[in-house]
């Protein structure tokens, strides 16, 4: 699930709140956390806003407790976007920075939620600040 606050709460006044795009949302990450750092490979698709991404990213994760993780981390995304009539479909390259969280409800399994801010040379804005929330599995001993 994601969350985009500006589009909830109006904070910035932009183009992109016009159209109100309603449907799921869903990004999907894969990757390995090797001590304090991750890497990941992920692929994001909205296909009300005729929208999908493919990025490559890594978080440093430098706060590790027993049930709680925070990190600070980055991407660079691919982005494919098909424009108004769906006839031409136009590929954009993207970056962003965020902010993890992650409380781990048993030892495999985990909330996690992502503070970030995204560019986006998609749109007639500069970027957007977006926060999510999922599941997180861990394939570990």
């Amino acid at each position: 699930m994601a969350i985009d606050p500006n589009k909830a709460f109006g904070i910035i006044d932009n183009p992109r709140t016009e159209q109100d795009h309603r449907g799921l949302h869903f990004d999907i990450e894969a990757g390995f956390i090797n001590h304090e750092f991750g890497f990941y490979l992920l692929y994001g698709k909205f296909k009300e806003a005729n929208y999908q991404k493919l990025a490559l990213g890594a978080d440093y994760f430098f706060l590790k407790a027993d049930k709680i993780e925070f990190g600070i981390g980055s991407s660079v995304s691919n982005i494919w976007k098909k424009q108004g009539d769906l006839s031409e479909t136009t590929t954009y390259f993207g970056w962003l920075g965020r902010l993890t969280g992650i409380f781990w409800v048993y030892p495999k399994l985990g909330l996690v939620g992502n503070f970030q801010y995204q560019s986006r040379p998609d749109l007639e804005v500069t970027g957007i600040l977006e926060g999510k929330i999922g599941l997180r599995y861990f394939f570990r001993n």
